[in-house]
């Protein structure tokens, strides 16, 4: 009596036991079936978790900004010449940003060569300009712009960066010794106003005055503050390492009237904020629109560490033994003037509408 009855829980348990893997199974099935139609994947979702930051700021307590890695990004796929362009998006940007238009540019050829009539060749209506040949922005297909952050150490990307057709570059970033990462072809240099103090600082020594002989004959720009404070020191420095350039700048009144009221409707326009002081990065950025199709950006990365977590330096280069007069900005702090995570939220948000490409990670393997 006590077997059988030992028999008949047996089968009774086994039969729960059965039941209980069948739900497990339709639970299991459940939840692969769930993951399939996310397209999540358990490894793929830590990846991006780990990749991911959250770039929050409050902005009167109702605004918030997010920005994030873009390893993960289907866009990525797309190499620098390959990206679709959307033409619309450019065109509705252009509009927006009249201002910037690089036929507004006036321009002054300076020769460091000469004392008597440095000066001579002002407008483009002069035919005794030196610089003939080097002193048009034209259109062109393919444009690199390069920052100057630390994501290019080691990425070999300078071969592809001189292949494009116009290759512009700020602040005198010093390009000699760099070259494989960050090529060595130069069309525009972009100025800020800051960056004049440490050119004329021991030009013997210092990297940016090496920079500045190294780009003879090539263009400058001014594209945002008074063109009197710029010019003043541009003109020491050109004088000083002899050499012979064209500074293009924008009227006082491009600065004075309406910058921040534009810069205003372009962030409304793409439901990406920015506040406070522009950076040169972001006016020639915005202003390249209106003469490249394709524009790639190359060493613009507000991260300390890269998309694999490594620690990515603040700028490619180093300077050990120059002490500029004017300190580099922390890395990855919000100051006073700028806001270099808010603005690369505004670059990623030009990517995802086909205005350009965020080049982040190594163009080839040694």
């Amino acid at each position: 009596m006590g077997l059988a009855k030992s028999k008949k829980k047996w089968q009774e348990d086994g039969q729960i036991d059965k039941r209980d893997k069948v739900l497990m199974f339709l639970a299991l099935a459940g939840l692969s079936c769930m993951s399939l139609f996310l397209n999540l994947d358990y490894d793929v979702m830590q990846e991006s978790l780990r990749r991911a930051r959250d770039l929050t700021r409050s902005t009167n307590g109702s605004l918030e900004v997010k920005s994030e890695r873009l390893e993960e990004r289907r866009e990525d796929v797309y190499d620098s010449f390959s990206w679709p362009v959307n033409e619309t998006a450019i065109n509705e940007l252009k509009q927006l940003t009249k201002m910037l238009d690089p036929g507004r540019l006036h321009q002054r050829e300076i020769r460091g060569t000469v004392r008597e009539q440095p000066f001579v060749c002002r407008t483009k209506s002069e035919d005794n300009c030196l610089l003939q040949g080097y002193d048009q922005i034209l259109h062109y297909n393919t444009c690199a712009i390069l920052g100057s952050g630390g994501i290019l150490t080691g990425s070999l990307c300078g071969d592809e960066i001189d292949s494009h057709d116009f290759v512009l570059r700020f602040n005198l970033a010093p390009i000699d010794g760099y070259q494989k990462d960050v090529g060595s072809k130069t069309t525009l240099t972009s100025l800020n106003n800051a960056i004049m103090f440490n050119v004329n600082i021991h030009p013997e020594l210092n990297p940016f005055a090496h920079s500045l002989r190294l780009s003879n004959r090539t263009m400058f720009l001014a594209p945002k503050g008074r063109f009197t404070r710029v010019f003043k020191r541009f003109y020491e420095a050109v004088r000083t390492n002899r050499v012979v350039v064209n500074l293009k700048y924008f009227g006082e009144s491009t600065h004075v009237n309406g910058l921040l009221g534009m810069l205003d409707t372009v962030s409304e326009h793409v439901n990406s904020p920015l506040r406070g002081e522009p950076t040169i990065g972001l006016m020639t950025i915005l202003m390249s629109t209106h003469f490249c199709r394709r524009i790639n950006l190359y060493g613009f990365w507000p991260f300390d560490t890269d998309a694999n977590n490594r620690t990515v330096p603040y700028h490619y280069y180093t300077i050990p033994h120059f002490e500029p007069r004017y300190g580099r900005e922390e890395p990855h702090k919000k100051g006073e003037q700028h806001d270099f995570d808010q603005e690369f939220a505004f670059y990623q948000e030009l990517q995802r509408r086909g205005v350009l490409h965020i080049m982040n990670r190594a163009c080839k393997t040694e």
